[in-house]
């Protein structure tokens, strides 16, 4: 018997989904028969699908039919909804966006709901103070510094939730920044730059945690991958994290459909013999000490790449002021970066004074640091 041949018979072949709309799952339909059945040419074929058709239909119909619909949303934790607004800078906010965003990457079934609870309670507390105190900008500080000091420093889940507190006040003061009309918009700018910075900080050294604690095995890379994947996400996690990789490595690997980035690692110099003339302009040319184009290079592709505008030209501006470099012309700074603003608008933001002071600090912080 276990030599015993089978033939098989599609009666019903599911169709392939065409991209173009909506498709229900189909089910195919087989007839299995041995090969050593004869079959009787003189019988007329049975056409059994109108017979399996009808089953599926009436139990379609029936309410505990095999395929009965069950509703398996989950519901709510209504104890989070009076840890969510906060009325701060004459208006209501909300963390509201910022709970969804770890609902979407799986964060909130990592943490769990107890401690997402203690997270935006710590939230709630810093939002209520704000409220209370917002003439009290270093009062304010010093409050989500004793917030995250409530966590302490357990191996893992501190880090990790010390980032969550910055990134929730982070969310939180872009909401009102976004909403926010003359008075107080200097001050949530303000605050707003400076969890920026101490966020950015928080995820280098996540980053660099196994230098610290030892090796973190596959198994604990896997059950954090959702809190990972959700920092990955967020332009101040994808920026902590890959420059201070391309620190520690030199440069970050890049998916194969984005465009390499040619120029980050300079080339070997080589002793050919130069041409009498005029110097290439290129931007390494203008960086003032050599022994420091390995790193700085990588860290402005990371502050620049993908950035437009002013905001392109925001650390050129940073750097000169620090004494970095020289000012580089805007063919240096296209043919590094690419043509990611205008002439006018490079020529006017390189000069350090053409941006305010904080957004100075803030690149100045982020390159001392790595």
């Amino acid at each position: 018997m276990d030599n015993e041949q089978y033939n098989i018979n599609i009666l019903h072949e599911p169709r392939k989904p065409d991209g173009k709309s909506w498709r229900f799952f189909e089910i195919g339909i087989i007839n299995v028969f041995p090969a050593s059945a004869e079959p009787n040419v003189n019988a007329d074929p049975i056409n059994i699908q109108p017979t399996i058709q009808y089953l599926f239909d009436s139990e379609l119909t029936k309410k505990g039919g095999m395929f009965s619909s069950k509703l398996s949303i989950p519901r709510e934790d209504e104890d989070l909804d009076k840890l969510l607004c906060v009325e701060v800078y004459g208006m209501k906010c909300s963390f509201q966006p910022f709970l969804t965003e770890l609902k979407n990457y799986g964060v909130v079934d990592l943490f769990g709901q107890d401690l997402i609870k203690l997270l935006f309670e710590v939230l709630h507390r810093i939002g209520t103070f704000t409220k209370d105190n917002t003439d009290k900008p270093q009062a304010i500080k010093n409050n989500i510094i004793s917030m995250l000091e409530v966590w302490g420093n357990a191996p893992l889940i501190s880090p990790m939730i010390h980032i969550c507190v910055m990134r929730g006040v982070e969310v939180f003061l872009q909401e009102c920044l976004d909403v926010l009309d003359g008075y107080g918009v200097a001050e949530v700018q303000s605050l707003l730059e400076w969890v920026a910075m101490e966020e950015c900080k928080l995820i280098s050294r996540f980053t660099i945690m196994p230098l610290t604690m030892g090796a973190i095995g596959h198994e604990i890379t896997e059950h954090i991958k959702p809190f990972t994947d959700y920092l990955y996400s967020t332009e101040i996690g994808k920026l902590a994290n890959d420059t201070t990789l391309s620190c520690l490595y030199g440069d970050v690997d890049t998916p194969d459909d984005k465009p390499q980035q040619e120029d980050i690692q300079p080339k070997p110099k080589t002793c050919q013999s130069r041409k009498k003339g005029r110097p290439k302009d290129v931007f390494s040319n203008y960086i003032s000490d050599k022994a420091i184009e390995n790193w700085l290079l990588p860290a402005l592709h990371q502050l620049i790449d993908e950035k437009g505008g002013k905001n392109a030209v925001l650390p050129i501006a940073a750097c000169i002021s620090m004494g970095l470099i020289t000012t580089p012309t805007y063919k240096a700074f296209i043919d590094e970066f690419g043509e990611l603003t205008s002439r006018q608008n490079y020529n006017k933001y390189r000069e350090p004074k053409r941006h305010n002071t904080a957004d100075i600090d803030s690149i100045r912080q982020v390159l001392k640091h790595l």
